[in-house]
């Protein structure tokens, strides 16, 4: 770095050349593949607790290739709750798997989101696109029949991961064998009452 010396004050200066590292070494870190549960904000209603996350997807070149090529892949997102037990596993009391298909339609040139819990598709010009809207979890309902007048003895936990079990079977053992297909995010864990 070029230091110089002003009304006895050291500091320090950043030349464009330096900027620019800087800039470039942000865009790695920011580029880098994996998933990561961002947020998560719950709300009670009478018929149970509303869970709503925010997720990032950063694909591998592996997984970003194949999608480019049209193979589908499906993305999971786990909610749950559970009830921390003192001496053995914690209990789950209630939890939601929402699955999302996403494939590339050469023909359309665009990319196709499948939700595979009701079926609805939607229509997205960039893969960006898509996995922003897969990223968005609204509303998910949980302890719809659980007690939920004392929210301080239960967790809530969110992950979401590649399902690699879901590709077409002739790519399947490839991807078993390539940690490029691995990707899960860890275990987002907060107590329900979001304190």
């Amino acid at each position: 770095m070029c230091n110089f010396l002003t009304n006895g004050l050291k500091r320090q200066v950043v030349t464009p050349i330096m900027f620019g590292g800087f800039l470039l070494a942000g865009n790695a870190l920011a580029e880098e593949p994996g998933f990561t549960v961002v947020r998560v904000h719950t709300t009670v209603a009478e018929d149970g607790v509303k869970v709503s996350a925010l997720l990032n997807f950063q694909f591998t070149d592996t997984v970003a290739e194949a999608v480019r090529n049209g193979i589908p892949v499906t993305l999971e997102v786990k909610v749950k709750v559970e009830r921390p037990e003192k001496y053995w596993w914690p209990e789950e009391v209630s939890m939601v798997r929402q699955r999302y298909q996403l494939r590339y339609h050469a023909l359309s040139q665009q990319y196709l989101v499948r939700n595979l819990n009701n079926g609805v598709q939607n229509h997205f010009a960039n893969v960006r696109q898509a996995l922003a809207m897969i990223g968005q979890v609204d509303g998910v309902t949980l302890m719809k029949d659980a007690d939920i007048s004392d929210l301080t003895q239960y967790r809530l936990l969110v992950r979401t991961r590649l399902d690699i079990g879901a590709l077409p079977v002739p790519l399947r053992l490839w991807a078993y064998l390539d940690p490029g297909w691995y990707l899960s995010s860890d275990w987002f864990e907060q107590p329900l009452n979001g304190k």
